[in-house]
């Protein structure tokens, strides 16, 4: 009942991991490349940002909260490693977290 109260969207699925089959599934769209996972964001947003009233991240628990920009074609090829199952060091996984 999202309309009941307006609830924050929780955003740490959608870095941490990311968890591909939680936000995946619901959204129908088959990850295969950061601009799949892009277009799995955006359906969250449009399907449930009209009933949030802030985004959260718990981000703040596992690392600093000293983001840079990063251009989506910096970080495909790492978000790509990620989905192949390879791991990543510290700031190469930094580069796909938000």
């Amino acid at each position: 009942m999202p309309t009941l109260l307006m609830q924050d969207l929780s955003i740490l699925g959608m870095y941490a991991g990311p968890n591909l089959d939680a936000y995946a599934r619901p959204a129908d769209i088959e990850v295969g490349s950061l601009a799949d996972w892009h277009r799995v964001i955006d359906w969250w947003f449009d399907t449930y940002g009209p009933y949030a009233a802030a985004a959260k991240s718990q981000v703040a628990y596992s690392r600093r909260l000293d983001f840079e920009d990063v251009s989506a074609e910096e970080a495909a090829p790492l978000f790509k490693r990620l989905l192949d199952g390879d791991s990543l060091d510290e700031a190469a996984r930094k580069k796909v977290d938000l």
